[in-house]
């Protein structure tokens, strides 16, 4: 369904269930965060920090629109790629996307292609002193801070590959705009959006009670 029929599904099961009205511009904020929360429901984690986003063939289905390959990106001196980067190679690749963060990274040293394993920061220092867990360029390691990717051994002659996987595009009621992702997940969204919507009425009747209250 479109963007429009997905905001009359809304209107038709909210009012049936007497809900207090929302605006279009309410709605479009419910169903956008509503997308969200489908998404990161189909999402768990495993302990390597690495998404497991195809735990099976459905689950990759009402994601894929969602999943991007980078052309390969080097790092700097010290093994850093940060993400400032990695967005603009992902708005070069698809404009307007945004990225949640990567399914899968990838490096190639020497015409070997490995993938760069997550290290916890707080293994870092044990790792590097023991020979068998050392990062080599046949056993790439990173680790993850709030603006950047960090690669070990650090070099800049490896190629590193990065599978993404963005945010679902925004969608308007009033503009309007679709969701990217397929017809047979909106049904779900939009009965995440009501619970978000359920959540705002009780919100909105507890602050008029809350009101009426120190009035009296």
């Amino acid at each position: 369904m479109n963007i429009t029929t997905m905001g009359q599904w809304f209107d038709l099961l909210q009012d049936k269930y007497g809900s207090a009205y929302f605006t279009d511009a309410e709605k479009s904020l419910f169903l956008n965060r509503a997308q969200i929360e489908f998404v990161s429901d189909l999402l768990p984690t495993d302990p390597t920090k690495v998404i497991n986003a195809e735990l099976s063939q459905d689950t990759i289905s009402q994601i894929a629109p969602l999943i991007v390959e980078l052309s390969y990106l080097s790092p700097n001196s010290s093994g850093v790629i940060t993400k400032a980067n990695i967005q603009a190679a992902l708005t070069s690749a698809d404009s307007g996307a945004i990225m949640w963060r990567p399914l899968a990274i990838g490096w190639t040293y020497g015409g070997i292609e490995v993938p760069a394993s997550y290290i916890r920061h707080n293994d870092r220092w044990e790792f590097q002193k023991n020979f068998f867990k050392r990062p080599t360029v046949n056993n790439p390691k990173v680790r993850e801070t709030a603006t950047s990717y960090i690669f070990s051994p650090a070099t800049t002659n490896a190629r590193i590959y990065f599978t993404l996987l963005k945010y679902p595009r925004e969608v308007s009621i009033s503009a309007p705009t679709d969701s990217i992702l397929p017809d047979f997940t909106h049904n779900k969204i939009v009965a995440i959006a009501l619970e978000f919507a359920g959540i705002g009425s009780r919100d909105s009747n507890m602050t008029e009670l809350l009101k009426l209250q120190q009035q009296k």
